[in-house]
């Protein structure tokens, strides 16, 4: 049987094609085009309502506690608010004279971003050196620790290798890294991300807070440059703040030696004296940079002394929360008690949960006449002009 061709099916296929391709690319053109009108429109939308929360943010300086504990929910739980940044602190301080203590005053507070010394990531950097072995004058460190401060405190972890080289340790003494989205409600983490970490300290926080051990900060005064510029706010008010926590000189010897920061890696021979010798320099040069802190931050400033600390924590905290411009939670005022109540001590040279009046004797009763002396030969400028009494 012979089959006839239909006729059209000799018309030439190269237009029939043509017109499809045609169909289709208009198509695709339309489609692409409702995409970008829709997409347009929302992030509008969006716009403008971050505008209006930074506005809101901006009429209301600082939040009340029952607010913070309503809206900053995702600090200790899990959602994200967005919240304008209010104020930085800075808590400088030499080791063991009680910074932990402050830091923990503030990482309890559910508004505030706290990282528990995030300058030793920068030292771990160029060396596992020791407090008292590594050389913080190079040029090198320094150069890279301003660069650090400048990026930290404006959430800026990208390119800061903070997230590389923070241990477990570390993160464990901050709740804010404990929490949602970081960790779960099991208590499982998981690691942290540069990009994840900035985003929540500039939306889910309203204060930012770091504690910094003195020998590990630039001895140039440009970081506190930087660190005013990070804190310019909508109103020009500086929210900036620098507490500069300082400690009786033979408390701090006492316990250095205690938890062997003394120690003699690379020289056998070195005696107490010559750490008490670095120790008293440092603490002098602390000193010497009041002024300057003064100058730059003349109402964002406050030196405290740990005694007056412990001796009246809930009227002192009470006094820095006023300075910061914020009232006390009700997560820090339980912490607060429970961390000061007599006879509810941790054992550890590392906890803050302690009882003050027993931590303020305890060089007055184990530290024997001889050493106490070498502190007082090398220290005795820094006792007198921090109002403690020599023997």
């Amino acid at each position: 049987m012979k089959f006839v061709v239909p006729v059209a099916r000799r018309i030439p296929r190269g237009p029939v094609a043509f017109n499809k391709s045609c169909l289709t690319f208009l198509l695709v053109i339309a489609l692409l085009f409702f995409f970008v009108t829709f997409m347009y429109a929302s992030r509008k939308t969006t716009s403008a309502q971050l505008e209006f929360s930074s506005r809101h943010g901006a009429m209301n300086q600082f939040v009340s506690p029952h607010h913070l504990q309503v809206e900053l929910t995702s600090t200790r739980n899990f959602e994200i608010p967005i919240h304008a940044k209010k104020a930085k602190i800075i808590i400088l301080s030499y080791p063991r004279s009680g910074s932990s203590f402050l830091g923990d005053i503030f990482n309890h507070h559910p508004g505030v971003f706290y990282l528990f010394e995030p300058l030793i990531t920068v030292q771990r950097r160029f060396s596992r050196d020791s407090l008292f072995e590594y050389d913080f004058s190079s040029s090198s460190y320094q150069t890279a620790a301003n660069e650090f401060l400048s990026n930290v405190v404006r959430c800026n972890f990208e390119r800061s290798n903070f997230t590389r080289y923070i241990r477990e340790a570390e993160r464990n003494k901050s709740l804010a890294l404990k929490s949602s989205p970081f960790c779960s409600q099991d208590g499982s983490c998981k690691k942290l991300k540069p990009r994840q970490l900035e985003y929540v300290c500039r939306n889910s926080y309203s204060v930012f807070a770091a504690k910094v051990l003195s020998p590990r900060v630039p001895t140039s005064s440009d970081w506190i440059r930087t660190f005013l510029q990070s804190c310019s706010s909508v109103n020009n008010a500086n929210q900036c703040r620098i507490f500069h926590l300082v400690r009786d000189p033979r408390a701090v010897a006492y316990s250095l030696k205690t938890v062997y920061f003394f120690r003699r890696k690379k020289d056998q021979q070195r005696e107490f004296s010559w750490f008490v010798k670095k120790m008293c320099r440092q603490m002098e040069l602390d000193l010497s940079g009041i002024s300057t802190l003064k100058t730059l931050l003349p109402n964002g400033y406050r030196l405290i002394r740990f005694e007056d600390l412990a001796e009246n924590p809930f009227s002192m905290v009470s006094e820095l929360y006023k300075f910061v411009g914020m009232e006390m939670s009700d997560e820090v005022k339980q912490w607060l008690y429970e961390a000061t109540k007599a006879g509810n001590a941790h054992k550890g040279a590392y906890e803050t949960i302690r009882d003050p009046k027993e931590v303020l004797e305890k060089w007055r009763k184990k530290m024997s006449p001889a050493q106490v002396k070498i502190v007082e030969d090398h220290c005795a400028r820094v006792i007198i002009q921090l109002n403690y009494s020599l023997t």
